[in-house]
């Protein structure tokens, strides 16, 4: 099938484009935390950091502009609440987290047989976790855990794009989501 380049791409076709490069990578990604003791039992504290993951090559790419992807980088924050109740026989855990992402690797089918690695768009995550343990006895503990999630991608102008995709009405010509 052809690709939105017009390019030939299927099962037992490989890619004739030049697979040798070199990246070379420094990041900087540092971090802060506080913490507040609110009594013995409790612990409040909020952080802000920076992460990054390397970008790499993926030699599946069916097109040579495809076949290197850049750097991910993420900005995070997280505040929360540590408790230890009931003369320390239980704790409870509670945090809200946002996280903006920049460059956010992933891998997308290429509508034939395979995923490709590289880079998806801005992407965006926040939530609520929680999560307790209880010494019920000496010899039993009761523990769980239930979080909320609400991400989304905020740009993709990478998205998938090959002929199948186009053919089942999922992209657009010339290769724009739909939805």
């Amino acid at each position: 099938l052809p690709d939105c380049d017009g390019n030939f791409v299927g099962p037992g076709v490989y890619s004739t484009h030049d697979t040798n490069g070199r990246r070379n990578e420094d990041a900087f990604t540092p971090s802060l935390t506080v913490e507040f003791d609110l009594a013995d039992s409790h612990l409040l504290y909020a952080s802000a950091s920076t992460g990054f993951k390397a970008g790499g090559f993926d030699a599946r790419a069916p097109r040579e502009n495809q076949l290197e992807y850049e750097d991910e980088e993420v900005l995070g924050y997280e505040a929360g609440l540590k408790s230890s109740i009931a003369g320390g026989r239980a704790q409870t855990n509670v945090a809200v987290f946002y996280s903006d992402y920049g460059n956010r690797q992933g891998t997308t089918f290429d509508g034939i047989a395979s995923l490709m690695g590289g880079n998806a768009g801005e992407y965006r995550a926040q939530g609520l976790e929680f999560d307790g343990r209880g010494r019920v006895t000496d010899n039993f503990t009761l523990s769980g855990a239930i979080a909320y999630i609400d991400s989304e991608f905020t740009d993709y102008e990478n998205a998938s794009c090959n002929e199948y995709l186009r053919l089942t009405g999922q992209v657009t010509f010339p290769c724009s989501r739909t939805g």
